[in-house]
């Protein structure tokens, strides 16, 4: 009911699916898991951007598609201390 026939909707979630170190490192781990269980009691749902498409074309949305990207956080990116 909001969109014109032909209008566009931009619509973007993050999903957790890669999130990880490039390090075999146990704190790193658990920093990782915590972020996601603090993200998940929060309301978050830290996979659902696999699943956002499907949903949109559930609802009847039309020509919905997808795109996903990676980002490579390393210690020169900022935010990186949170993550450390």
């Amino acid at each position: 009911a909001t969109l014109r026939p032909g209008g566009w909707m931009v619509i973007e979630d993050f999903d957790c699916a890669a999130l990880g170190f490039d390090l075999d490192d146990p704190l790193l781990v658990r920093a990782r898991d915590a972020i996601l269980e603090f993200s998940r009691r929060a309301g978050s749902e830290p996979y659902y951007g696999r699943r956002v498409v499907a949903d949109l074309a559930a609802a009847g949305l039309t020509e919905v598609r997808g795109e996903g990207r990676c980002k490579v956080i390393d210690s020169s990116t900022t935010g990186f201390d949170f993550f450390r």
